[in-house]
């Protein structure tokens, strides 16, 4: 039974920073559909106020949940790196392009693109930082001692 206990763990330790990712990808996702509505909430009404908050957290989970789903599919370092730079990149280009349009209705924030760039900043973060976790712990030889603190 101990035996089946251990190899259960050490898959659970091997899946844990995907885990994680998936977690992440189910928090960006309601919190930018939150904002989102909030934020046409605001527009539409004329009693509500606009603050930061919403007109900005749904640009910086927006783009750390389009990060994180494609970093979920790579290990590779120079991989990682082009995902976090090429999304915030394409965000900011689609947030520039009504700058081109001088019929649009629709206005430029510079804020928005240090959103985007913190967003995917933030997921690559996350993806960094647990995989060092579940790796050190995973193979350190005293694992016994995280095991034991994850099951009790």
């Amino acid at each position: 039974m101990e035996h089946k206990k251990n190899i259960k763990f050490k898959e659970l330790i091997k899946y844990a920073p995907k885990i994680i990712q998936g977690a992440e990808i189910l928090a960006y996702t309601a919190i930018t559909g939150v904002y989102e509505l909030k934020q046409k909430a605001v527009m539409e009404s004329s009693h509500l106020k606009y603050d930061w908050a919403i007109g900005h957290v749904s640009d910086i989970t927006a783009a750390g949940l389009l990060t994180a789903l494609g970093l979920i599919a790579t290990d590779k370092i120079k991989n990682m790196l082009a995902i976090t730079l090429a999304t915030p990149t394409f965000l900011s280009i689609l947030e520039m392009a009504p700058l081109l349009d001088k019929t649009s209705q629709v206005t430029f924030d510079p804020l928005d693109i240090a959103c985007y760039y913190g967003g995917a900043l933030a997921a690559l973060g996350i993806k960094i930082i647990s995989e060092k976790i579940f790796k050190k712990n995973s193979s350190k030889k005293d694992s016994k001692n995280l095991e034991n603190l994850v099951i009790n």
